[in-house]
């Protein structure tokens, strides 16, 4: 199981515009497949869990 948060803030701006700022955090806990074939006789879409590990981001949108 993962948890995913976002966080944002609207600030208005210009006659009716305005700008939001978020930020978050994927895969909060860092869970991660343990258990990865290996070998010569392997299959590669023997995935099952989250395929990024915990990542930070940030952004912002102008909306008018």
């Amino acid at each position: 199981m993962t948890f995913n948060t976002k966080v944002s803030y609207q600030i208005p701006f210009y006659k009716g515009s305005r700008l939001e700022i978020s930020g978050g955090v994927q895969n909060m806990t860092d869970a991660f497949q343990k258990d990865f074939d290996k070998g010569r006789d392997r299959i590669s879409s023997y995935i099952y869990g989250p395929s990024f590990p915990r990542s930070y981001f940030a952004s912002a949108k102008l909306s008018f």
